[in-house]
């Protein structure tokens, strides 16, 4: 079937599908009005690493499997409009990124979900925008990254005024009316217009027979300039704008009168689909962390630090760093569980820096422990402070039975001896009784000015506790027992 053929038969399938006339404006995929960058110039891919190559396993009447532009907004996704996908399933539909040249290089990924805006409307290419998810995410690098697509925080209001320019990307053909794809990618710069100018100018010599053409509409923007144009093979394709310099993704090239190069590009206005884009795509993984301190015989203490992720999708991984401030910062070492736990003596101090993944989405936190007060002990406060080394003027306490089963009797003393027959004296000050679990939570305090506590026990799991006794800034601990 000669080529031409091939082209006519897939622009009268979209001609059916838009519900409009040859002369008029239609989808960019399939027809002689469809993308290409007119009056533009070769870019290399790091400059634009958002840009990817729509590839289609299916006839596309061009002797080329390329079928329109796109843009990566996260390792696994990638926007485009959804006039670009006619035709195309996932199983049909692959991307090249990272290269500039669409027919090699790069990465190329196969397409596990196309998803259309539910709203689009293939006669008005109102809605023309379509989420394509990855079957495996891209590895970024200097030539594969995300762009951010627009939002009400990351485009103001000004950027896409009437007069600004934008920026259009793609591989399709460099004069209207031809539908010979370019190897190459190519950049042209237009300005902005308003919607009003665009319909204005779309009115001009109206086509004839058929139906009128579709309205510029609200969900729509528009840019021109004589002699540039975008056309065949370019749909979908990245329309950015750099607020303060920063890229960000204002639309995707969706139609344009014949000749293309002497009317307006007309783009999705992506800002208006942040909502229904977002809801696709995996939020933000952000990592939190706390540090639970448990004192432990003698001068030590036990460390637990405990990360909490949130966000994401997939299984987490986790990978922790040490920092023991011993000149030697961060090393790494060897856990893949989502708490860590070490033990630290009175006087030293650790740093942790967890980093919990996914298979394309990544988060850090980090957390600090001072047993002896020197510091926080963590971004996440523990339920007290730690307690810091007994000096050996501070009171002590002696708690039996230990193993202690209903009850536990506190007995309060002085560590010199007072003389035989002599009484205790009674206490300086209030001393605060505080008892915690193996896993550092507090779960019985009081505060006795005598010399003689009891603490009922009846109530508490058996295992091993830790008994701590504060008198004004002196702290002693003493482990405890519970059996039945």
């Amino acid at each position: 079937m000669p080529s031409f053929y091939r082209c006519f038969q897939k622009l009268a399938t979209i001609l059916l599908l838009s519900g409009l006339s040859l002369f008029s404006a239609v989808a960019q995929k399939n027809s002689d009005s469809e993308t290409l960058i007119i009056g533009g110039q070769t870019v290399p891919i790091s400059q634009v690493p958002w840009q990817v190559a729509l590839k289609s396993t299916q006839s596309t009447g061009t002797g080329s499997d390329h079928i329109g532009g796109g843009s990566i907004i996260a390792p696994a996704w990638v926007l485009t409009s959804a006039s670009a996908l006619v035709n195309e399933t996932a199983a049909t539909l692959r991307i090249r990124a990272g290269s500039a040249d669409q027919t090699t290089g790069g990465q190329l990924v196969q397409v596990s979900q196309i998803i259309r805006h539910p709203s689009y409307n293939p006669a008005t290419l109102d809605n023309d925008i379509a989420l394509v998810q990855l079957a495996s995410p891209l590895t970024f690098n200097a030539n594969v990254q995300a762009i951010a697509y627009a939002t009400s925080s990351n485009l103001p209001a000004t950027a896409l005024q009437p007069g600004n320019s934008a920026q259009l990307t793609g591989w399709g053909a460099t004069t209207a009316g031809s539908y010979a794809i370019t190897t190459q990618l190519n950049r042209v710069t237009m300005a902005l217009i308003t919607n009003q100018d665009a319909n204005q100018r779309n009115a001009v010599n109206p086509p004839f027979p058929g139906p009128s053409i579709p309205p510029v509409t609200a969900n729509m923007f528009a840019v021109y300039e004589a002699g540039k144009g975008t056309g065949s093979f370019d749909g979908g394709g990245p329309v950015v704008v750099f607020p303060q310099g920063v890229p960000v993704l204002a639309g995707c090239s969706s139609w344009s009168r014949t000749p293309q190069d002497q009317y307006p590009s007309i783009c999705t206005r992506v800002q208006n689909y942040q909502q229904w884009i977002s809801s696709y795509l995996p939020g933000p993984l952000t990592v939190s962390m706390d540090a639970r301190v448990t004192p432990q015989l003698d001068d030590a203490y036990a460390v637990t630090f405990t990360a909490t992720v949130t966000g994401g999708s997939g299984t987490y991984s986790y990978a922790w760093e040490v920092d023991r401030n011993n000149g030697l910062g961060y090393q790494p070492i060897n856990n893949n569980a989502s708490t860590y736990r070490v033990t630290i003596m009175t006087g030293q101090s650790i740093c942790v820096r967890v980093t919990a993944s996914t298979s394309t989405q990544t988060g850090n936190s980090i957390a600090c422990a001072t047993p002896d007060g020197g510091g926080p002990l963590s971004r996440s406060a523990a339920p007290e402070s730690a307690p810091a080394k007994a000096e050996s003027e501070a009171l002590t306490s002696a708690a039996y039975p230990n193993p202690a089963s209903a009850y536990l009797d506190v007995r309060l003393l002085y560590p010199q001896p007072v003389g035989k027959g002599a009484a205790q004296p009674p206490l300086a000050a209030p001393a605060r009784l505080s008892l915690y679990n193996a896993q550092g939570g507090l779960v019985y305090a009081a505060t006795t000015s005598d010399e003689h506590h009891r603490v009922d026990t009846s109530q508490l799991p058996t295992g091993i506790y830790y008994l701590r006794l504060t008198q004004n800034d002196k702290v002693t601990t003493e482990r405890v027992v519970i059996e039945r």
